[in-house]
């Protein structure tokens, strides 16, 4: 068993669903209103990452109301023995007429809503909103867990709030990028470390 001796949250990507693709031509977006399971390559990303986390002691898990998220908790549940809450805090931005277009159709329509955060997505919600309710959900889990030193929390969400997470944690601008970032299953990690929380990637192995 491998130590914890900073604050720690594992933010952790679902696995992958139909509509995950390798490339931004094929890969669309899905948002709240396509709540697809996982694939059962999805399902083989969501325990290999169950196995990574299992080598951490951990005091809890957190999903987002989306299925996705919910079975890819799970296997993360059996993996570190710890049951998984729902907390739709981390559910993805409604992203409402935009669902279900690919990203790079979308791209563009995406970016003028992250710039103008208080305008809504038709059928949808607006950007700022949705960042505001992520962020209050993830500064919770950090502040939780500066108080179980000792073990680490997990968060199982989506591609948008691994994106928003380096505005949050780094100050970065809030952008939109596609496939090329973190992959389905993907964990990143983030630390408080000389009184700064920092992120890293976790090495996911063979």
């Amino acid at each position: 068993m491998r130590q914890v001796n900073n604050p720690t949250v594992f933010l952790v990507r679902h696995g992958k669903t139909e509509f995950n693709q390798d490339s931004d031509a094929e890969s669309r977006l899905k948002g709240t209103k396509f709540d697809l399971p996982l694939t059962d390559e999805g399902h083989e990303e969501a325990k290999k990452a169950a196995s990574v986390l299992a080598e951490y002691p951990i005091a809890d898990v957190k999903h987002s109301d989306m299925l996705r998220a919910s079975q890819t908790a799970r296997h993360i549940s059996d993996a570190v023995g710890v049951e998984s809450t729902k907390d739709t805090h981390f559910d993805p931005w409604d992203v409402g007429y935009l669902s279900g277009h690919t990203r790079a159709d979308a791209e563009r329509r995406i970016e003028y809503y992250i710039n103008h955060p208080d305008k809504a997505v038709p059928e949808g919600e607006p950007y700022g909103d949705w960042h505001s309710e992520y962020e209050q959900g993830l500064t919770k889990e950090m502040k939780l867990s500066e108080g179980h030193p000792g073990k680490a929390r997990v968060v199982v969400s989506h591609s948008c709030n691994a994106m928003a997470t380096k505005a949050i944690v780094r100050g970065d601008d809030p952008q939109f990028y596609g496939e090329g970032g973190e992959k389905p299953g993907h964990i990143t990690k983030l630390e408080k470390r000389g009184g700064q929380w920092q992120m890293s990637n976790m090495e996911m192995g063979a």
